[in-house]
C-alpha cells in the first residue's frame, strides 16, 4: 500500500481490513471447533483476490502501456510481500523450535518458505510456518501473468476468460463441496481455478469501470462495511454454493465499494485497516498457534471465550506494531536509494 493512498480507495482499505479480521475469526473458531458465525469467513481471500484484480490494474496498466517490464513489476511486488512473509516464517520457525522441532530441520523449512517453495509432504499445509502463505504464492503468481498477458489480454478476452473461469470455478466448488482449497497438496488444484477467476473479475471490473461501462452507485460506507462483514460472519448455508458469494456477490459489493467514500471521520480508521490488513493476515497464524498452547485447558465456557477475545485483540495490536514499526521501514529501504535514505535521515 502507497503511504498516502488515494481518497476514493479508502473504501476499499477498510474493506480489506474487514476480511482480514474475518479471516482470523475462522481460524479461531476453526481452533475451538466453532460451526456457527465466520466458518465461511475463508471467501475472504477470494475477496482479496478481487481487490487485488482491480488495485492493481488501476495502479499498473497505465504504467505497463508506458514500459514498465515484467522483471521490474515482479521486483515491486516482492518488496510488497516478502517483509511480511519473512516475519511470518521467522514467528512460525520459533513457535515450534520452542515446541521441541529439529532446528536444523526448522531453518531448512524456513529457506524454503521464504523463497516460496512449498513443502509438498506432511500434516500441515503446503507452508508449515505459516499455513496462509499458500494464498500468497498464488497471488504472486497471477501479478506475474497479468504482466506477462498485458498486452494479449483485451478486454473482449478478459471477458470471455472471466465467464468461463466462473463456470470451472462453480465446478471446483461442486468437486469439492467446498471452495476452502490451495492450502494442501490435496486440494491444491482448487486454489488455482480460485484465482484464476477472482483476479480477472476484479481487473474486469476496473477495466470496464475506466471505459464508463459500470453505472455508478452511491450507497453510505456503513451500509458496504456491514454488507461485507454480513456476508463473512453469516452461517448455515451450504459450502456448495460458495460460488455464489464469489461470482456474485463480493462483484457486485466492490462495485458498490468504489463509489462509497467513508464520511470524513472514518477516514482514519479506514486508512488504518487498510495499512495493518496485509500484516494481520500474513502472521496471524504462527500466533494463533502460540495462543492455542497458552489457552486455558479448563474452566467456564466465558473464560475461554474471553481469552481468545483478548489474544485476538493482542494479534491485531501486534499487526499494527510490525506494519508500523517493521514492513512499512523495510519496504521504504528496498525501494529507497541508499543516497536518499542517508538524506532523510540527515
Amino acid at each position: 500500500m502507497d503511504p498516502a493512498p488515494r481518497k476514493h480507495l479508502l473504501g476499499l482499505d477498510g474493506l480489506r481490513g474487514v476480511a482480514a479480521m474475518a479471516v482470523v475469526a475462522h481460524h479461531v473458531a476453526v481452533l475451538r471447533d466453532w460451526v456457527g458465525p465466520f466458518d465461511h469467513a475463508y471467501l475472504a481471500v477470494d475477496f482479496f483476490f478481487l481487490l487485488s484484480g482491480y488495485v492493481l490494474g488501476l495502479a499498473y496498466e497505465g504504467r505497463f502501456n508506458r514500459g514498465l517490464g515484467v522483471l521490474e513489476y515482479l521486483r515491486i511486488r516482492l518488496i510488497r510481500l516478502m517483509p511480511m512473509v519473512a516475519v511470518g516464517a521467522l514467528l512460525g520457525a520459533c513457535y515450534w523450535i520452542a515446541m521441541r522441532e529439529a532446528p536444523v530441520t526448522i531453518a531448512m523449512i524456513f529457506v524454503l518458505q521464504v523463497a516460496f517453495i512449498p513443502i509438498v509432504s506432511g500434516e500441515r499445509g503446503l507452508y508449515p510456518l505459516n499455513d496462509v502463505q499458500w494464498s500468497l504464492l498464488f497471488e504472486l503468481l497471477i501479478n506475474v501473468l497479468h504482466a506477462l498477458l498485458f498486452r494479449l489480454a483485451t478486454t473482449a478476452r478478459l471477458v470471455a476468460w472471466v465467464v468461463g473461469s466462473g463456470a470451472a470455478l462453480i465446478a471446483i466448488n461442486q468437486h469439492y463441496q467446498t471452495l476452502d482449497v490451495g492450502w494442501n497438496v490435496e486440494n491444491f488444484p482448487g486454489g488455482i481455478f480460485r484465482v484464476a477467476f477472482a483476479f480477472p473479475a476484479g481487473l474486469l471490473v476496473y477495466r470496464l469501470q475506466a471505459i464508463g461501462r459500470l453505472p455508478t452507485i452511491r450507497t453510505p460506507y456503513a451500509m458496504v462495511v456491514v454488507a461485507l462483514a454480513s456476508m463473512l460472519a453469516l452461517p448455515g448455508f451450504a459450502p456448495a454454493t460458495d460460488w455464489v458469494f464469489v461470482i456474485v456477490a463480493f462483484p457486485a459489493l466492490m462495485l458498490v465499494a468504489i463509489h462509497a467514500e467513508p464520511p470524513r471521520w472514518m477516514n482514519r480508521p479506514a486508512l488504518w485497516a487498510g495499512a495493518v490488513s496485509y500484516p494481520l493476515y500474513a502472521i496471524h497464524d504462527p500466533l494463533l498457534d502460540i495462543a492455542v498452547t497458552l489457552r486455558p485447558a479448563d474452566g467456564s465456557e466465558l473464560l475461554r471465550m474471553g481469552f481468545w477475545a483478548v489474544a485476538v485483540g493482542l494479534i491485531i495490536v501486534i499487526a499494527s506494531w510490525v506494519e508500523r514499526y517493521i514492513d512499512r521501514p523495510a519496504r521504504l529501504m528496498l525501494t529507497t536509494p541508499a543516497g536518499d535514505r542517508k538524506n532523510r535521515v540527515g
